[in-house]
């Protein structure tokens, strides 16, 4: 009985280890994946971003265009 205990003693001892080891490698691919999704969404929200500039730029000097048309064509009509 006592060899028994220190058999299985031995066994936890070294099967937890190996164990913790296991679990780990997938947990650390799953962080890994996180973190290259995160720099991949990171990526697509600048492309966003730097699209919503432009499209808001542009119809920003669309407005000013359309302004000083209407500008004008008051002037002559006045005229």
């Amino acid at each position: 009985m006592k060899n028994f205990k220190i058999i299985i003693a031995l066994i936890s001892r070294v099967s937890i280890p190996a164990y913790s080891q296991q679990s780990a490698n997938p947990i650390d691919q799953l962080l890994d994946r996180v973190k290259q999704g995160k720099l991949s969404d990171t990526k697509e929200n600048q492309q966003r971003e730097t699209e919503f500039r432009q499209k808001r730029d542009q119809q920003e000097r669309m407005l000013a265009d359309a302004e000083t048309t209407k500008v004008n064509e008051e002037i002559e009509v006045q005229n």
